[in-house]
């Protein structure tokens, strides 16, 4: 499919534009404190909870899984500190 025959300037130039297009970021309005709120929090008490989180905030990068955090929920199951989010 076109592989036979050769590129110019105008391809070119119209491949720069698409590129363009497809980096435009997606403009959705942030999360209200509302929504946020209502998302599901956990604060980790026992060893055994502390035991079931693994990893770090991907926003501060510390451990998740520490005595006493509190993290929150999001709907496609990252979880965060609450403090992060």
């Amino acid at each position: 499919m076109l592989s036979d025959r050769d590129f110019g300037a105008e391809d070119y130039e119209m491949l720069l534009r698409m590129d363009e297009d497809n980096l435009q970021p997606a403009r959705e309005a942030p999360a209200s404190d509302a929504e946020i709120a209502r998302l599901p929090q956990r604060t980790l008490t026992t060893p055994e909870e502390v035991g079931t989180v693994d990893g770090n905030c991907s926003i501060c990068l510390e451990p998740l899984g520490q005595a006493g955090a509190t993290l929150r929920t999001l709907p496609c199951l990252h979880q965060y500190h609450k403090r992060c989010i």
